[in-house]
């Protein structure tokens, strides 16, 4: 414990139980002559940052001192992250452990296909909780691998393959964006009939999972991961209302609060020249040629997490190096060096 934290137990100590404060001192470990020294007022710039701190630890128990030291940032509050990390100790706040995930690729590794621009490749997976009643809640996430966007968080009690595809035309009537591939795993309502005629209708090609390898669908499963580590597992559900009501509030944090605590910018504020073009299927109607997904370009020296996929695009279409000698000119070979 810190010394304010021990000068406040040794004086509770004297309260309660009417002790000296020489032995109250010994108890705790606290020295005397730290006991009678005065502590250092605290100034009210620092009060309100504690009093965030503690507020952001309450709303959200499983993040830790960096999370609150983004938002605190973001509201002028607090510049220094060395101050949040000291002040989120003294406060006694809880600070979960980082865990790393190991990579595992399986024999269908080759067949992956990593997404190169935005709307190139959706994920959905469906993920399972309880009501107090022990009846099951259906959790139906669809990310963008790209832009790792939540474009929906729908709960069911039982998903059917045509309410699944019910969700799809929704978010592309409401987004008026359309996704050329849809990763999947092998589940009953991705390989119903209804669910291929829907891909084959729209125009948008399913990418299925090989049985049992839930890491070839990574970036929807590390979704999962944090909307049950951040919701599922710190809230309790006593009916479907109540479920739709902290889906719907759970998808606005994942949605619009976790890309700006990064530093990124919005995932419907992407460049559109981030964007390569798109060659136009005449079976998508809801595409038409010529038209992108409706972002605009942000000033170019703002960083963004997609800059180091594209420079890689752009790499491998253009000549490693320019020719610098003339014809006939003998060329020197620098390796040798």
């Amino acid at each position: 414990m810190s010394p304010d934290r021990r000068r406040r137990a040794v004086q509770v100590l004297g309260e309660r139980f009417g002790c000296s404060q020489r032995r109250a001192c010994r108890v705790v470990g606290q020295s005397r002559s730290s006991q009678r020294r005065p502590p250092v007022p605290v100034v009210e710039v620092e009060r309100v940052l504690r009093a965030r701190l503690r507020q952001i630890s309450a709303e959200h128990p499983r993040w830790g001192w960096r999370k609150a030291h983004a938002i605190a940032r973001n509201e002028g509050l607090v510049t220094n992250r060395k101050r949040t990390h000291r002040l989120w100790r003294d406060e006694g706040l809880k600070r979960p452990a980082r865990t790393r995930k190991k990579r595992r690729l399986g024999e269908g590794r080759n067949q992956r296909m990593r997404a190169q621009c935005p709307d190139h490749m959706w994920a959905l997976d469906f993920q399972t909780d309880l009501t107090v009643d022990g009846r099951q809640v259906r959790f139906l996430n669809i990310i963008d691998e790209y832009t790792r966007e939540a474009l929906a968080t729908r709960p069911f009690r039982s998903c059917t393959a045509d309410q699944l595809c019910t969700v799809l035309d929704d978010i592309i009537a409401t987004t008026g964006r359309t996704p050329t591939h849809i990763r999947m795993d092998n589940g009953t309502e991705m390989t119903a009939h209804a669910m291929g005629d829907w891909c084959r209708f729209t125009g948008v090609d399913p990418s299925f999972i090989d049985p049992a390898s839930p890491w070839q669908n990574g970036t929807c499963e590390s979704f999962n991961g944090r909307f049950r580590d951040e919701f599922l597992t710190t809230e309790q559900f006593g009916s479907m209302l109540e479920v739709q009501v902290g889906g719907r509030l759970a998808h606005r944090v994942q949605h619009l609060q976790a890309p700006r605590l990064a530093g990124l910018p919005h995932p419907r504020g992407l460049p559109a020249a981030m964007d390569p073009p798109r060659e136009h299927d005449p079976t998508n109607a809801l595409i038409s040629p010529g038209t992108t997904t409706g972002v605009q370009s942000p000033p170019r020296s703002r960083s963004l997490r997609c800059a180091p996929r594209t420079v890689k695009a752009i790499s491998s279409c253009s000549p490693t190096r320019p020719a610098r000698h003339a014809a006939g000119s003998p060329i020197k070979d620098h390796r040798s060096r």
